[in-house]
């Protein structure tokens, strides 16, 4: 791991509740004061920061450190026109994303804990299943978005 990296995880029980607004808007924010920040998109299915960044579709993510074994981290990471602010995209969905074995989970968890960065944080995709609680629990911090509706809070 980077020594002075810090990862900030941010999950949901369900979708639709804020959670990739916050989790964009903290990496945002700690970019503005000067840290060096990574914003991770992990929501393969349905990942969407990159339009709330203004990117376009983009053309390498997390998925490509499947398909390429000698892939650069730093050439996943994109330039998101704001100061000190990169973002590594979950776009292109990837057939049995939803069901990574632990080899895969781990080649990810180490692109993470390797980033050259201060702080890295990790949207993850609404859910309790296994590959979001190993990357909630990879991070420093962790964060869960709800709202005060009932099937929010369940």
């Amino acid at each position: 791991m980077t020594p002075n990296l810090k990862i900030v995880s941010v999950g949901s029980g369900k979708g639709g509740v804020g959670k990739s607004l916050l989790c964009t808007n903290m990496a945002i924010a700690m970019a503005l004061s000067g840290l060096k920040v990574v914003l991770i998109d992990t929501d393969y299915g349905a990942s969407n920061l990159h339009a709330m960044l203004g990117i376009g579709n983009p053309k390498l993510g997390l998925k490509d450190i499947f398909k390429q074994s000698d892939l650069d981290p730093e050439a996943l990471l994109l330039n998101t026109g704001i100061d000190n602010l990169k973002f590594l995209s979950g776009a292109g969905d990837f057939p049995g994303s939803a069901n990574m074995n632990s080899e895969q989970i781990g080649r990810i968890s180490n692109l993470i804990r390797g980033l050259e960065a201060d702080m890295a944080f990790i949207d993850l995709p609404p859910g309790n299943g296994a590959i979001n609680m190993h990357l909630f629990d990879l991070a420093d911090h962790q964060v869960v978005v709800c709202t005060p509706e009932m099937t929010s809070a369940m």
